[in-house]
């Protein structure tokens, strides 16, 4: 994946998009079936879970603005602050932000949660994060003695693309949180331990 290839994939012709569409039937699917290990999932259990869903601050390699519409997570209890190079790995985990914001909410139970850098963009949202939901969400489901609720960043495109798939869980089973809203749990926290910044 790199800038050419996006570029074909997002292209407005027809022929780029065939050719973009068959390099990745015969070679990317090869390297994902034969070679990619499924994402771990972590539970993080305590009184005292803190989740906060944030912007992520990125400047684009080429141009050196930021680029707006990515998103982050910090993840921590007393003993465990989760982190790109901690372990367990948290590709999308940032530090608490100085000073801690107020707890919006206290939440008793068993929950789940998922963002991605480029959850807010419609495209990557698509075809980069929801793979990865969707495969956290299968493995989380209701099982026999957890039926957990869902904590994820209410941004339109993801939030839209969620509800259209599923309105039930949607709007049911999904705690839609604002940017920069800090939830204390006192239960259990799942996520993925997500290998890449997609």
């Amino acid at each position: 994946w790199n800038f050419g290839s996006a570029a074909n994939f997002h292209s407005s012709s027809v022929k780029s998009r065939e050719d973009y569409s068959k390099y990745m039937k015969k070679y990317h699917l090869q390297t994902v079936l034969k070679y990619a290990p499924p994402p771990k999932i972590f539970t993080m259990t305590s009184s005292k879970i803190n989740l906060i869903l944030t912007d992520y601050k990125f400047l684009h390699p080429r141009t050196g603005k930021d680029m707006p519409g990515m998103h982050a997570m910090s993840l921590w209890n007393e003993t465990l602050t989760l982190a790109p190079f901690s372990r367990p790995l948290c590709a999308i985990c940032e530090e608490p932000p100085t000073p801690l914001p107020p707890i919006k909410q206290t939440l008793t139970g068993d929950f789940v949660t998922f963002t991605a850098y480029w959850w807010g963009r419609y495209g990557h949202a698509t075809h980069d994060s929801l793979p990865w939901f969707a495969y956290l969400k299968e493995m989380t489901f209701d099982t026999p003695d957890k039926k957990p609720m869902y904590i994820l960043l209410d941004v339109r495109n993801a939030k839209d693309i969620i509800t259209a798939i599923d309105p039930d869980f949607a709007n049911s089973r999904v705690i839609w949180a604002n940017l920069n809203d800090r939830y204390e749990i006192d239960g259990t926290l799942t996520t993925l331990e997500i290998p890449s910044t997609r």
